[in-house]
């Protein structure tokens, strides 16, 4: 649920022609997630021309982190599109 949540924070701040597909993805589990409604957020926490760094969390039903994510991108161009 969280590569789901912080590529999509990048996918959007890209140009036409461009994908990220993740290079890794740490995840830490702060406690079980209860049943309900499931929050993630996602930020770019550094953006460069190749590469880009990530993080975000996942919220429980009560507002409480359930797990932390940070991840890394690699910023590529889709094949005989240019971008």
């Amino acid at each position: 649920m969280l590569d789901d949540t912080l590529g999509p924070a990048l996918v959007v701040a890209l140009p036409n022609g461009r994908f990220a597909p993740s290079r890794d993805l740490h995840v830490q589990y702060l406690r079980p997630a209860l049943p309900g409604r499931l929050v993630g957020r996602g930020r770019i926490v550094q953006r460069g021309s190749r590469a880009c760094f990530l993080a975000g969390e996942l919220l429980g039903p009560d507002g409480k982190p359930v797990a932390v994510a940070t991840a890394t991108a690699h910023i590529k161009s889709v094949p005989g599109q240019a971008g």
